[in-house]
């Protein structure tokens, strides 16, 4: 189970519209190396948008790597996201939900989300978050 990436394929405000974001798959089957240990259907909840700057493409003086919230999640929640803002997405109401601070500050790249609006999406469809930690050992 990996993060969908754009794979460089689209601009950070074409997604999630983008005929190049279409591919990202809403529910996953059990498989791979967690397939014995999760057996139901999983959604990962955010992609990784990335674009490099440099000599061919300079609306960018430098790479971008940041998370967005899933089609899924932007769907079932109604996020979204205005053209002047970038890495916040916004509720029906317009109060921040998902943002990756990394886009506005100096610092690592972070997917956060306001817990009561997932908790009451997860309870609401009877679904449960799991987090699955996967390492290399050298």
């Amino acid at each position: 189970m990996r993060i969908a990436s754009t794979g460089y394929q689209s601009f950070y405000k074409e997604f999630p519209w983008h005929e190049s974001c279409h591919n990202f798959n809403e529910w996953n089957e059990p498989c791979g190396s967690f397939g014995d240990v999760i057996t139901v259907g999983y959604m990962v909840p955010v992609v990784r948008c990335e674009w490099d700057g440099g000599v061919n493409d300079l609306s960018l003086e430098y790479s971008l790597s940041v998370y967005l919230p899933s089609p899924c999640l932007i769907g079932k929640l109604e996020l979204s996201s205005k053209v002047d803002e970038f890495g916040i997405w916004r509720d029906r109401n317009g109060i921040e939900a998902f943002i990756d601070p990394s886009i506005n500050e100096d610092g690592p790249s972070y997917a956060l989300m306001r817990s009561d609006l997932i908790e009451s999406w997860l309870e609401k469809n009877n679904y449960m978050l799991v987090w699955l930690i996967e390492g290399e050992k050298r």
